[in-house]
């Protein structure tokens, strides 16, 4: 942990759900924002979303975190 210096570290989160109303497939998702900081000011680095169909091998097993199934939007 010294050569890494501080972090946070978040516990998992339920994540919502959304359905895509023209075929009722339901989606997962979570967002990633990156913010920097000089020790007073705070700046917007982007992020993204990503979205998991909820049918998914990886979601069914609690591991939303990305995969060849994940669906990427980039936020900025």
């Amino acid at each position: 942990m010294r050569e890494r210096g501080p972090y946070v570290i978040q516990p998992e989160m339920a994540t919502p759900i959304i359905v895509n109303e023209t075929d009722g497939a339901k989606y997962t998702y979570f967002d990633r924002v990156f913010l920097s900081t000089d020790g007073q000011n705070y700046r917007l680095m982007g992020g993204f979303r990503s979205l998991m169909l909820t049918t998914s091998v990886e979601v069914r097993n609690g591991r939303n975190h990305g995969s060849k199934d994940t669906v990427w939007a980039e936020i900025y």
